[in-house]
Parts: structure tokens; C-alpha cells; sequence
């Protein structure tokens, strides 16, 4: 599999214009790659700088970008705005939320992380912004592996890196298997990018088998597979692809209904190393349940559940003897936006992540997609995968938020080219010579 990233537009007419052009493409690298140093760090970087200082840190090229071309930037964000829905009714549940003030700053943060994944898909190069994505999960991964301190579990040592916990390294080390995966294959770019790429990808599966990170391991390679299938799917004729597409999610629904009603895993989840409690997880959704029965259509508010007073979160920090009553949450989204917004929260959730479903299904059935686009289909599956055992998309000031706005804006764009149209009349259409001809009969 081989991928190209394009870029919008045609190519600078002249010297100047082309360094120009390249000057942009180089600062918005620097940019995106120290942005994305900042977020993924955080947590190590917080203990040396303070956390006010990281968030501006992430926050100022953010700045910078959309404020090259204030214009622009307000056209797309107002163009992208389902994928700020979310966001936008989390910050609206101040309104019902038991801890106001706490609501109205976590989803006035929330709603702000969005906006920047929306820039980021938007207002910067795809080619630049994978680069500078994959640069910067490389680059704090080894300075991980260097500085970074372990954990010990069962006598045996577990990487955690500059993440702070051995989840969140698993996490970002999967995120770090996808992207290089599609930066290694992408032809575009230098042998020398090529080859680190390969040799981050070949790497990531070691270091996610040192961090105990089963999940992220099987959900990342479980990406990656489903990902090379779909793309090799949509080298055939559109007839092929809808009946392929068809088949997957008539096995994606089997796998929920066995999942859901019939299956006894406990085999399976010993193997991996987990209990059938999924680490505790069904107790607390137990009280997940019961928060949703008291206030079913809204919900809580955002980010109002766990907190001190609260009845539910001080049961459950007291049966686990949670002292400092933080870094809590229900380990899985559906759940979770269901206790804080309520079903009508769920409601917006559920049809953001259907849409994005259909755009992927639009893009595989009618265009060739490009690196990006397979990019954003391999990070969309993987959140996917993680939806039930973890609550990674629903968070301010955290990647995957910033993930979903890309992913959105991504699948948006248009493929190399429709179906049935032939590869060449895509570069006549592009050809200074056929518009030449057309200006002069």
C-alpha cells in the first residue's frame, strides 16, 4: 500500500512564490510539532513549568495560525461546525449543572480544544501536519524511553515515559503505530523520513508489549489491518466496494448482538491478562446506570459527577480509597456522556459518529482516498475500538479531541478522484496547457 498526500491547489508559478510557500510550510511544522510536544508531554512538563504554562504553550501557535487569515479561519469553523456540537452542548450544560462555575471553564476548555483540532485540519498542510504529528509523538516516546519513570506491576517493570501512567504511554504508542505506518508508505516524502517511519512502526508493538497496554496493542493492529483492507477495497470497481462495505457492518452489528447477549469472554480476557470485570469497570458502571436514571435527558452537566459532595463519586473513591478524589472517570463514553449530558448528549455523540462513519463510507465508495483521509479512517477506528473501555474523546486540553475535529475535517475533503472518471482528466483539469487553450480558442 501506497499513499500520496496532495495538496489543494496548484503549484507556486515562480521561484519566489515557491519559497515563499515553502517558508509557510516549514514555520507551520515548527508550530504544529512543538503544539503537539506540549499536549502529549503534559503531564511530565506540568511538573517542571507548571500546567497554566503548558496550556499556553499548546494554545499560543493556535493562535498564531488562525490569525493569519481571521477571515478564513471563522469560514471554517463555521463550515465544520457539527463536529463542535458536542462541545458546544457541554458548555451549554452549565446551565443545569450542580457545579456551575466548574461546567462553564471545562466546557469553555473543551469547546476551545475542538476548535483547535478544526484548525489543524484546516488551516495547515496535510503533508505538514502528519509530519510535525508523527515528529512530535516520536520525539517524546524516546525522550520517554531516556528521562522517563517506570512503573513496577507484579515485580516486573512497566514503561510509562514522560505519559505519567502506563495507559496513556499505550495510548499515544498506538496513536505513534498509526501514524507512522501511513507516513512509511507515503511516497511523497524523503527515504530518510521513510525509513525512521518504518522503524517507529516496527518498533511500537515492542514498546506496547513492555507497557502492558493490551488494549491499545490489539486495537491499534485491529486498526491498522481494517484500514490496509479498506483501502485495498476501494481500488475496485464501486459495485465491489458498497457490497464490501455492506458485508463489514452487517459483522460489525453480529459482533455487538454475540457481544451483547450471548458471548462468555472469560476466557478470552484471561488470556490477555484482564478479569471479567474488565479491572472493576462493570462496578462502576453500575452507578453509571443509577446516575442516568436520576436524570436521564441532560444529565448532570459536564465534568459535574466527579466531584467532592457528589453522592456517587464519593462512594465509589471511598470504596477504592481514593484519598485526592481525582483522575477519575467511568471507562466508557457512551456512559459517561450519558451521566454528564444526559440522552440528548448521547444523542449528539451518536450522530457525530455516524456521520463521520457515513463520510468515510462516501469517500471509500466514490474517490481514491488520499493519506490523510486513510489516516483519519485509522484514528477514527481506533477511538472506536475504545469507545466501550475507555473515555479518550470527550476531554479539554487532551489529543484525541483534537483528533476528532481532524478526523472530520479530513474526511471532508475530496478524494484523488471519482469513480469511474479516468486519472487523466483530473490533470487536464489542473493543466496550465488546457487552460491556455481555453483563454486562447
Amino acid at each position: 500500500m501506497s499513499v500520496r498526500i496532495g495538496v489543494a491547489g496548484a503549484a507556486p508559478s515562480s521561484p519566489r512564490a515557491a519559497a515563499f510557500f515553502a517558508g509557510t510550510d516549514r514555520s507551520d511544522w515548527a508550530l504544529c510539532f512543538f503544539s503537539f510536544a506540549m499536549l502529549l508531554s503534559g503531564h511530565w512538563t506540568a511538573t517542571q513549568i507548571g500546567t497554566t504554562a503548558v496550556i499556553l504553550l499548546f494554545l499560543f501557535p493556535w493562535v498564531w495560525i488562525a490569525a493569519r487569515n481571521p477571515n478564513a479561519t471563522i469560514g471554517r469553523l463555521l463550515s465544520n461546525w457539527p463536529v463542535l456540537a458536542l462541545p458546544l452542548f457541554a458548555l451549554l450544560s452549565t446551565a443545569w449543572s450542580g457545579v456551575a462555575g466548574w461546567t462553564l471553564r471545562a466546557g469553555t476548555q473543551y469547546l476551545l480544544t475542538a476548535i483547535i483540532g478544526v484548525l489543524a485540519g484546516s488551516c495547515v498542510k496535510p503533508r505538514t501536519m502528519l509530519g510535525a504529528l508523527f515528529s512530535a509523538l516520536a520525539f517524546v516516546t524516546a525522550l520517554g524511553l531516556l528521562v522517563g519513570q517506570n512503573e513496577v506491576w507484579g515485580g516486573e517493570v512497566t514503561l510509562v515515559g514522560l505519559f505519567g501512567s502506563k495507559n496513556y504511554f499505550g495510548y499515544s504508542v498506538g496513536l505513534l503505530l498509526l501514524t507512522a505506518t501511513i507516513v512509511a508508505f507515503d511516497r511523497s516524502r524523503p527515504g530518510i523520513v521513510r525509513l525512521i517511519a518504518f522503524a517507529a512502526a516496527a518498533v511500537s508493538p515492542v514498546l506496547l508489549v513492555l507497557s502492558r497496554s493490551t488494549g491499545a496493542l490489539v486495537f491499534s493492529m485491529a486498526a491498522i489491518a481494517v484500514t490496509c483492507l479498506l483501502a485495498f477495497v476501494a481500488r475496485f470497481a464501486p459495485a465491489l466496494r458498497f457490497a464490501f462495505l455492506l458485508l463489514m457492518a452487517f459483522l460489525v452489528v453480529l459482533f455487538l448482538i454475540v457481544w451483547l447477549y450471548v458471548g462468555d469472554f472469560t476466557t478470552l480476557l484471561n488470556s490477555l491478562g484482564k478479569d471479567v470485570t474488565l479491572t472493576g469497570r462493570t462496578w462502576m458502571w453500575e452507578w453509571a446506570d443509577m446516575a442516568i436514571e436520576k436524570r436521564p435527558m441532560l444529565g448532570v452537566g459536564y465534568q459535574a459527577y466527579w466531584q467532592p459532595g457528589n453522592w456517587g463519586a464519593e462512594e465509589i473513591w471511598s470504596h477504592d480509597l481514593k484519598i485526592d478524589k481525582t483522575g477519575y472517570h467511568f471507562h466508557n463514553t457512551f456512559l459517561q456522556v450519558a451521566v454528564d449530558l444526559g440522552y440528548v448528549g448521547l444523542l449528539v455523540l451518536l450522530a457525530t459518529l455516524a456521520t463521520i462513519s457515513v463520510r468515510i463510507g462516501s469517500c471509500l465508495l466514490f474517490s481514491r482516498p488520499d493519506a490523510e483521509q486513510i489516516f483519519a479512517i485509522a484514528v477514527f477506528l481506533f477511538h472506536l475500538f475504545r469507545l466501550p473501555i475507555e473515555v479518550d474523546l470527550f476531554w479539554q486540553f487532551q489529543i484525541p479531541t483534537v483528533f476528532l475535529s481532524m478526523i472530520w475535517v479530513y474526511l471532508g475533503l475530496p478524494g484523488r478522484r471519482r469513480s469511474g472518471e479516468p486519472r487523466a482528466s483530473v490533470y487536464l483539469r489542473r493543466s496550465p496547457l488546457l487552460r491556455l487553450r481555453r483563454t486562447h480558442p
